[in-house]
């Protein structure tokens, strides 16, 4: 068997070329979960937050572009073993941002043929946001287990996917909506480190 590409008709009855795999008589159609749509990643390693964090890590909508974050993955060591709980949520305002400093992350492309990406990921530190954004309902919550950074013992991440199995992605509409990890206030433990990758796509509005 080998890989050809055939011609089929698609509903309007226009010739279509597809990749096929087959004997010359009986074919299979080959096919890719790989996408064309811009996707983007972005991630911070070992990032100390404040010591009462709330909103933590954020990606904010854009203008020009609908945003669906489809992962989210986080790590975190401290001194001794400890966890932290944690929430996501999805904001329909930018909040105020007081004397916090957002972190702008650089994204990565997932084709160098992307455009530049329009959402914006960054971390929050030197303070707490003074009123984080608001919650349109929270997405998800756990517990950030924090293994002893002296113990060299593997780090178990928190693997976040959305939109993976034909549920809707967190999509942001607009620059005022956002993605946020909120650890709401809890201490961080001494020594405490957290790492965060995301993942989303961008595409025309609508």
């Amino acid at each position: 068997m080998a890989y050809e590409a055939i011609t089929i008709k698609d509903g309007a009855g226009v010739n279509k070329t597809i990749m096929a795999i087959g004997d010359g008589t009986n074919y299979a159609f080959a096919h890719t979960t790989d996408s064309n749509i811009a996707t983007y990643r972005a991630s911070v390693s070992a990032f100390a937050m404040v010591a009462t964090p709330t909103v933590a890590f954020i990606i904010f909508g854009s203008a020009s572009t609908t945003v669906r974050v489809r992962k989210l993955r986080l790590a975190g060591a401290a001194t001794a073993a400890a966890n932290m709980p944690y929430t996501l949520y999805r904001g329909i305002t930018i909040g105020t941002i007081g004397s916090a400093v957002l972190g702008n992350i650089t994204a990565s492309k997932g084709d160098s043929s992307n455009g530049a990406a329009s959402a914006v990921c960054s971390t929050v530190g030197t303070a707490n946001y003074t009123t984080v954004p608001t919650t349109a309902g929270l997405i998800g919550a756990s517990r950030l287990q924090m293994p002893a950074l002296t113990t060299g013992l593997g780090v178990s991440a928190d693997l976040w996917q959305f939109g993976t199995g034909g549920e809707q992605s967190v999509v942001l509409r607009g620059t005022s909506e956002c993605f946020a990890v909120n650890f709401n206030g809890t201490a961080i433990p001494a020594g405490g480190v957290v790492d965060f990758a995301i993942e989303w796509t961008e595409s025309a509005t609508g």
